[in-house]
């Protein structure tokens, strides 16, 4: 499995390339499962309000809001980017 560490982000994909695992985010550790079109809903969010004031708030494992401010917002997408350009079997599917 090929690894990853972001500014927020770390995980790493899954052998046959077909998801992401994060195993942390900000300074939690989780174990969250994307695929590639959560990966893109989640990146094309985050790019649809990445000027908005006040950050944002994503939810991790479905349950755990955690807030990200403007900055973070951008070292988010940053390491999504970085997680997108690296896949495996990347393709523009979604």
């Amino acid at each position: 499995m090929a690894a990853v560490s972001g500014y927020l982000i770390a995980g790493a994909y899954d052998e046959q390339g077909r998801t992401f695992t994060i195993r942390r985010f900000k300074t939690f550790p989780v174990e969250s499962v994307l695929e590639q079109g959560d990966l893109e809903q989640l990146a094309d969010y985050l790019r649809r309000h990445e000027t908005d004031g006040e950050g944002q708030v994503v939810i991790l494992h479905g349950q755990m809001p955690v807030w990200l401010s403007v900055d973070e917002v951008r070292q988010c997408l940053a390491d999504l980017d970085a997680i997108r350009s690296q896949w495996p079997h990347h393709s523009t599917e979604t």
